[in-house]
Formats: structure tokens, C-alpha cells, sequence
């Protein structure tokens, strides 16, 4: 019995350690990522203003392609919106808030009940025949019992790994859809 009052007063103590140490973290996660892309920015915008298209290299559609996905609102542009039912990933859903032609492309995000905003940049490049596309991604971890913020590292390692691929599905499909016909 002695063993087992033990474990559980460790047990809480730890728990209150790690409760007390993810106090004092901050909540905010922001992952940018950026990629040169072969293409001019008129070519690249469509790829974030239409929500088919900017979900077709989202990194959250390549953690599931099979998840099931609803647009709603015009076909691009302010209050274009996606949402989506995932197996893996769960609920959550995009809406295009502010779009500046061929330049910048702002959303809200809900991540299974956690709000973020998703910002696309396009700028072009010095030769002017291809673009830097930045991906910015910001949110909150949990609050209370703030545990979940010291796994920090983790979420920002893994958004960095799933933008960087969605950058590399962006540039490939643009490659694949901008090709000259033989």
C-alpha cells in the first residue's frame, strides 16, 4: 500500500512540475516557411486565393487525402471557405479573409477547435520569372493545465516538416499544370 501512495504523490508531483513549467511558456506558436517557386506571381496566386486550390497542397490535405472536404462561399477571394472531417486529423475548417492580387493571401484557421490566422506571401524574384512563397502559421497551445506547451518543439518541428512539404506539392503541381504541351 506504502508503494502505491508513492507513485500517485510522484505521479502529482510531476504532473504540478510540468503544470508549473508550461505556465511559464508562451502559448504563441509561429512557423514561416518559405520556397522559391518557378513561376511568376500571377501564376502562383490562384494557388492561395481559390480555396480548392490552396487546399490541394495544404499541409493538413496531405495528412489525409481521403478526409472529407466542403467549399463554401465564392471560388475565390474574401469569404472563400473550406472544411474539412478528417479520420487523423479531425474537424476543422479555412476562410480566406483578405487577399491583395498577386501578393498576399490572409486566413482564419480552426485546427479542431483552435483558431489561427495562415498568411501566403508571394514576392517575385530579381529575374522576375519566378516567386518566394512565404507560409506563415500562427496560433496558441492549449492553456490550462499548460502541459501541452512544453511539447512546443514538437508542434513547431512538425508545422515546419508539413509546410515544407506543401511548398514542395505547391511547386510541383505548378510545374505539372504550367508545362508547355509537346
Amino acid at each position: 500500500m506504502k508503494w502505491m501512495i508513492r507513485g500517485v504523490f510522484a505521479f502529482v508531483l510531476l504532473f504540478g512540475l510540468a503544470m508549473g513549467a508550461g505556465y511559464f511558456i508562451s502559448p504563441a506558436l509561429t512557423v514561416e516557411r518559405s520556397a522559391a517557386i518557378r513561376a511568376t506571381p500571377d501564376i502562383v496566386f490562384p494557388y492561395m486565393n481559390e480555396m480548392d486550390k490552396l487546399h490541394s497542397w495544404s499541409p493538413w490535405y496531405l495528412r489525409d487525402i481521403d478526409a472529407q472536404v466542403i467549399f463554401s462561399g465564392p471560388q475565390a477571394g474574401v469569404g472563400a471557405e473550406a472544411a474539412w472531417d478528417s479520420a487523423k486529423e479531425g474537424i476543422g475548417f479555412q476562410t480566406i479573409t483578405d487577399s491583395a492580387e498577386e501578393s498576399f493571401v490572409r486566413t482564419q484557421l480552426n485546427l479542431g477547435g483552435r483558431e489561427g490566422l495562415g498568411t501566403y506571401a508571394i514576392e517575385p524574384t530579381e529575374d522576375e520569372i519566378g516567386s518566394t512563397v512565404l507560409v506563415i502559421i500562427e496560433g496558441e497551445l492549449g492553456g490550462f493545465p499548460y502541459v501541452q506547451r512544453l511539447l512546443k518543439p514538437f508542434y513547431r518541428s512538425r508545422f515546419e516538416s508539413n509546410i515544407d512539404q506543401s511548398l514542395e506539392m505547391l511547386g510541383a503541381l505548378i510545374a505539372r499544370e504550367t508545362e508547355a504541351p509537346n
